[in-house]
């Protein structure tokens, strides 16, 4: 059995890969780096790779977005079956 791997152990604790996040976003990875070295979104550098955390992305590009996304689960409509 092989050992996870940082991405893969930081995917379970809610961090997102650049990659992922420039595919869910549907923009390139460079967008991503732009908007984390604008300050725009935070991230977290390990062995010099960034990641993302779900809620930072949420919070960067809106509750309803993130759902329209796929990065958060929509959330369920008052009187909605």
């Amino acid at each position: 059995m092989t050992s996870p791997t940082q991405s893969e152990i930081l995917a379970t604790k809610g961090y997102l890969t650049v990659e992922r996040v420039a595919t869910l976003m549907g923009v390139t990875r460079q967008r991503v780096y732009a908007m984390i070295d604008s300050g725009r979104i935070p991230a977290l550098t390990v062995v010099q790779r960034k990641y993302i955390r779900r809620e930072d992305l949420v919070a960067h590009v809106g509750e309803e977005a993130a759902a329209v996304l796929g990065i958060v689960a929509p959330k369920a409509r008052k009187g909605a079956a």
